[in-house]
């Protein structure tokens, strides 16, 4: 069931941004969600607003689809990384709690208040129980959209693979975690959390002729070579974070 909110809980959007949605028909999150499968540079173009201005408000209206988090929760996570409630769904608790508390430290004009860490992890529990219940598209999506879940991939392949006991993430343990003291492994971990941005952000795109319309991005996630593969309609196919 879809959470539907007024559009003043989006705390990204300006008053007049605010007005220009409504002018084009979209005057709550369900709405701006579903206006933007269509294309965020389109609906962005449509209603005059910048584009950077609709992918943060619909980060946060995908957020606010979490039962139980706030609009300041929702400002709070997309400010530090979490893009959208199957990327939240995907998060170590104990690492994004790191990760929030860094958000904060940097950034002490804005008086954070943090959930506690046994609040984290119950919305990390009702992000999966959407995530479950969300049926699997099959509309193609763009080069924005296939970004934004080559990064939802990534975090889930850090905590699911990487620094767990998967042993697909053996060599990347032995390599990279084995010479630390456990104790500095969070701290890694939240490391290549935040840096997900940036693969995202600056990876190359390519195509892999044996998976048509897919989108193959490569690039380095903690200094690492690290590729992402998603097929057309946005389900990840292959992440790999190479020891080089």
């Amino acid at each position: 069931m879809t959470i539907t909110k007024s559009l003043t809980n989006i705390r990204s959007l300006t008053t007049a941004e605010r007005t220009a949605l409504k002018k084009i028909g979209i005057k709550d999150t369900a709405s701006l969600l579903a206006a933007a499968k269509s294309g965020e540079k389109a609906l962005a173009s449509k209603a005059g607003i910048s584009s950077d201005s609709v992918r943060e408000a619909v980060n946060r209206a995908d957020l606010l689809q979490v039962k139980g988090l706030s609009a300041s929760r929702a400002d709070l996570f997309e400010n530090a990384g979490v893009n959208s409630a199957t990327e939240l769904a995907h998060r170590n608790a104990a690492a994004l709690r790191k990760v929030l508390e860094k958000f904060s430290k940097d950034h002490p004009e804005l008086n954070v208040h943090l959930p506690s860490p046994k609040t984290i992890g119950s919305l990390i529990d009702k992000a999966k129980s959407l995530e479950v219940v969300t049926p699997p598209s099959t509309t193609p999506i763009d080069e924005t959209q296939a970004r934004e879940l080559a990064g939802e991939a990534l975090h889930s392949h850090i905590d699911k693979v990487l620094f767990s006991e998967d042993p697909a993430g053996k060599s990347f343990r032995d390599a990279i975690l084995g010479w630390r003291p456990k104790e500095e492994w969070p701290k890694v971990q939240q490391q290549m959390h935040a840096d997900v941005a940036n693969f995202v952000k600056n990876a190359e795109l390519s195509t892999d002729e044996s998976v048509p319309g897919s989108y193959w991005f490569s690039g380095r996630l903690f200094q690492l070579y690290t590729e992402v593969k998603l097929d057309k309609t946005g389900k990840a196919l292959n992440a790999y974070v190479e020891i080089d």
